[in-house]
């Protein structure tokens, strides 16, 4: 009875409030929904982003010239570019997922002063090693690691192999030549015994032990007397000789 005695301005009152809750709510639903839609095209923009960073990360890894890899702390190669990969011999199939020290004949694997076992420093690490290649010639290489978290969360190393050999050769000879010529500076060139620098040299560093041990020391000094007349008479040559 009450319904039916509810004066009908109050109905139409009732029933407009009810219509603008409506609205209200609406509204909301609609800024929300807006909101949800912006935060869903920001991360979707996100994933793309990263999408497009990993794989211009996984092209710039892939084609750099150095041998790169990239190994868990179990020692297990998670990834390796093309110059890696050429440099084992190997395909991709057969380096992934295996130990690092099954592709590698070194004296750190294995031990103590093994890269991996440094990862919990944090900290770079460089050395110069010597490797042996497929065709069992002897290459150096300057291996640079850093430590890194893989893509599965796991503490890891990325290895870099730097081909150095041309500058070993180098260095080596330049040290060739650098001990013939410190040679030839401390010889004659015509009887090849010990020259005056050499002399020099020699005297200081005997004073100076013979110091330390208070011994003496004695020069003997010794000449050919007259021989010019020798050089005049025979000639130069056989002077020489």
């Amino acid at each position: 009875m009450s319904e039916i005695n509810k004066n009908p301005d109050e109905e139409l009152i009732q029933l407009r409030e009810e219509i603008q809750s409506l609205r209200e709510e609406c509204e909301n639903l609609q800024q929300s929904l807006a909101s949800y839609e912006q935060i869903i095209g920001e991360s979707n923009a996100n994933v793309l982003h990263a999408d497009m960073a990993r794989m211009e990360l996984e092209q710039i890894f892939s084609a750099y010239s150095d041998a790169m890899w990239v190994v868990r702390e179990d020692e297990v190669v998670v990834r390796a570019n093309n110059t890696m990969l050429e440099m084992l011999g190997k395909t991709a199939e057969e380096v992934i997922g295996k130990k690092c020290s099954s592709f590698l004949d070194y004296s750190l694997c294995e031990s103590a002063s093994c890269p991996l076992k440094g990862i919990g420093s944090q900290k770079n690490s460089t050395e110069d090693i010597q490797l042996t290649n497929l065709d069992n010639d002897d290459k150096h290489y300057l291996l640079t690691t850093a430590p890194l978290i893989t893509l599965d969360g796991t503490p890891g190393i990325v290895a870099q192999f730097k081909d150095i050999t041309s500058r070993k050769q180098a260095e080596e000879t330049l040290e060739k030549a650098n001990k013939i010529l410190e040679k030839m500076a401390l010889r004659d060139g015509l009887t090849q015994i010990a020259n005056r620098r050499c002399f020099d040299e020699t005297i200081q560093k005997e004073w100076r032990r013979m110091q330390r041990e208070q011994q003496p020391l004695s020069v003997v000094l010794s000449d050919i007397d007259f021989f010019k007349k020798y050089n005049d008479h025979y000639g130069h040559q056989e002077g020489d000789e």
